[in-house]
């Protein structure tokens, strides 16, 4: 029985158009994205965020099924990545969190608060 969470995934390829487009834009192995659509697999923390940064979606949803897969109509569009916001010691900062992030469980209260936060700015764009 496929999850709650492959299903979103799945939900996110075809938004998308294709697994295929949506591991080029994450930067993800087309393998491994399909492990997380046929529920093999659950993705850590430096891949939610590359899904998070580079589609615009919102993590509540992805995380949680809770509220809209994006905030507006048009928050997918925008192209992120961490170096355009960031110094080269603000990214390594922020990549070295990602690796903490990744050893924690999805149900660990930083990982809710740090999705929370997300979630919020998110509505205020």
């Amino acid at each position: 029985m496929k999850s709650k969470y492959a299903d979103r995934i799945t939900q996110l390829a075809e938004i998308f158009g294709s697994s295929k487009n949506l591991s080029v834009k994450c930067d993800i192995d087309p393998r491994l994205l399909s492990k997380y659509k046929n529920n093999q697999s659950i993705p850590g923390g430096e891949v939610l965020t590359q899904i998070f940064l580079k589609t615009g979606c919102n993590p509540a949803w992805l995380l949680t099924g809770e509220g809209e897969p994006f905030a507006t109509a048009t928050y997918r569009l925008k192209e992120v990545t961490i170096e355009e916001k960031l110094t080269k010691p603000q990214t390594k900062l922020f990549k070295d969190f990602i690796k903490v992030l990744d050893e924690l469980p999805m149900t660990h209260p930083l990982i809710k608060a740090i999705v929370n936060i997300i979630d919020a700015s998110s509505k205020e764009d």
